[in-house]
């Protein structure tokens, strides 16, 4: 997709404009006047979700983190094969 610096008009396009900037981490753009509002409108709401973005994947790599690893059988130490399917030793 070609990102091209002007904003169609109309205020939903100007809010869309400002919320996709935000969102996506790019910078403010020069708008007209009369779409100014909207456009920080929606780059304010773009910035929020951008923020919960983080929040929730941060949350997720935590959660993650403190699961232990899960190892397949085939490769653990002690695991035999028997009759197509893997059994591990534990001692």
């Amino acid at each position: 997709m070609i990102f091209n610096n002007q904003v169609a008009s109309g205020r939903n396009a100007a809010i869309r404009a400002g919320w996709n900037d935000a969102a996506w981490g790019r910078p403010h753009r020069e708008v007209e006047a009369a779409q100014a509002p909207w456009y920080e409108s929606g780059y304010a709401g773009g910035l929020i979700f951008r923020q919960m973005q983080r929040s929730d994947l941060s949350e997720r790599m935590v959660v993650s983190s403190a699961l232990p690893r899960v190892v397949p059988a085939a490769l653990r130490p002690n695991s035999q094969a028997h009759e197509g399917h893997a059994s591990i030793e534990i001692r």
